[in-house]
């Protein structure tokens, strides 16, 4: 009986020995593994601050904010026009005493101008509307 106790003493001071030589390694490997999975955390943390940014990104590009960014212009352009004119209304307060020429012809240049893009982006959302734009992938 001694002896079997003996013999699994030295067995078990072999596997000890055998652990304390294999320690240094495996707290490496410890160390190794934890680092990793902090770079991975790190990773997936920026990834989807990543996506987030595509999102933001594409959605400039998404048909349907560029049809309310055309209908936006639109309005925005029609209320530029209407200021003008609203503005050379309200800059000659006499119809007898007229606008300089000039200022007439400046008026009506810059005004056909805003006219003509207004309409054109009009034309562009009446199309978008029937379905004649089609958005093409790749």
């Amino acid at each position: 009986m001694y002896q079997a106790q003996a013999e699994l003493g030295i067995a078990n001071e072999a596997i000890s020995r055998t652990n304390l030589s294999l320690q240094d390694r495996l707290y490496q490997l410890r160390t190794e593994t934890k680092d990793a999975f902090d770079e991975a955390k790190f990773l997936e943390s920026r990834w989807k601050d990543v996506e987030r940014e595509q999102r933001e990104v594409c959605q400039r590009f998404d048909p349907q904010f560029l049809l309310f960014r055309l209908r936006h212009a639109t309005t925005a352009q029609d209320d530029a026009f209407e200021a003008l004119a609203s503005s050379f209304v309200q800059s000659s307060p006499l119809p007898s005493s007229g606008n300089d020429a000039s200022d007439v012809d400046e008026f009506i240049r810059q005004f056909r101008e805003l006219r003509k893009v207004y309409h054109k982006r009009m034309m562009w959302g009446d199309r978008w509307a029937s379905g004649q734009v089609s958005w093409e992938d790749g």
